[in-house]
């Protein structure tokens, strides 16, 4: 499956993901883009490759009044209709991180939407990435200090390698993408 991480700052959500595409224990060439930044807005996702073609065209159409609801009751609807988040076992499986209006949000592929306060990780890695960002989200909350970019995006690669030291599913290449909220 997959790992992507979205970290939420004063002025910038950032979102990482790994580059590695699986199929039970299949691991295809690396490479894979999991996150896709529009002029409104930024997602990742978790699940099958079609779930990102159908939902790019829905986030290009987000705008500042958008709701998120609708927009995740749409993405549930195509998902459905293509069966684009359906397992072999019939289980719905799938979810994506949206940064939006100055918001994060965990959709899944059901349809429900979860506001995101700080951080958050999906995917068969997610495990792996949250422990590291809890480690490092309470250092930082701890001394109060402001990091530097640079300083957010190096940790937010080392949560990416930490996931894929510990998942098979997880891998290079790093996708690592920021939108400024205003």
């Amino acid at each position: 499956m997959t790992v992507v991480i979205a970290w939420k700052t004063a002025d910038t959500i950032w979102m990482g993901a790994d580059g590695r595409a699986t199929s039970g224990s299949d691991i295809f060439p690396s490479g894979v883009k999991k996150i896709y930044k529009a002029k409104q807005a930024m997602i990742g996702y978790a699940g099958f490759p079609l779930m990102m073609q159908l939902a790019k065209p829905l986030v290009d159409k987000l705008c500042f009044d958008s709701s998120v609801d609708k927009f995740a009751l749409d993405l549930k609807k195509l998902l459905d209709d293509n069966k684009a988040s359906e397992h072999d076992d019939g289980c719905l499986c799938g979810e994506f991180l949206l940064a939006f209006n100055s918001n994060l949000y965990n959709i899944q592929s059901n349809g429900s939407v979860m506001v995101v306060d700080s951080y958050c990780a999906i995917g068969t890695g997610a495990p792996y990435a949250l422990g590291f960002m809890l480690n490092v989200w309470e250092s930082f909350d701890r001394v109060r200090i402001k990091y530097s970019q640079e300083a957010y995006e190096f940790e937010l690669e080392l949560a990416l390698k930490a996931a894929s030291h510990f998942c098979t599913d997880c891998g290079e290449p790093y996708q690592i993408e920021k939108m400024d909220v205003k």
